[in-house]
């Protein structure tokens, strides 16, 4: 068995890809190593360890995943993060969004699905029981308002 890197790359990304339930997707266009210094140390500080891939590494492995839709977005290198405690999710997920200016925020797959920035712009949390309980909350003013129209 003849061991080239390049494989070797290939099978660590789809490990983390199938084992780690979420991972946030970064952009990390062509960074000097005093910007990149500073992208680690504001990782760290959240509580995030993180993987970088190189440009076709990544679109080789998303054209052979259920993820190909997302080959449209890459244009240089990316950085996949997770957490490194996975029982506790921030609960000041925006900060995670909006990280850094140097660093462009792509995306977050939870569950095997893939969400976009705009999609979790309004969400506070991650935390899936939260939003059930914060939608049940609202489903309860709703249907007690047409109730409070009539009385009044």
């Amino acid at each position: 068995m003849k061991f080239e890197l390049k494989d070797h790359k290939l099978e660590k990304t789809k490990n983390y890809l199938r084992r780690t339930p979420i991972i946030i997707v970064y952009q990390a266009p062509s960074l000097n190593l005093e910007n990149w210094l500073e992208i680690e140390q504001r990782l760290s500080c959240y509580g995030l360890k993180y993987f970088r891939l190189y440009n076709t590494l990544v679109v080789n492995v998303l054209t052979k995943s259920i993820f190909k839709n997302m080959n449209v977005l890459i244009n240089s290198s990316i950085c996949l993060a997770r957490f490194c405690d996975s029982t506790k999710t921030p609960q000041l997920f925006q900060k995670l969004i909006n990280l850094n200016s140097s660093i462009l925020f792509l995306g977050l797959r939870l569950n095997n699905k893939v969400y976009s920035k705009s999609e979790l712009q309004t969400l506070s949390t991650i935390d899936y029981c939260a939003n059930v309980k914060i939608l049940n909350k609202s489903l309860k003013k709703l249907l007690k308002l047409p109730y409070l129209k009539i009385n009044n």
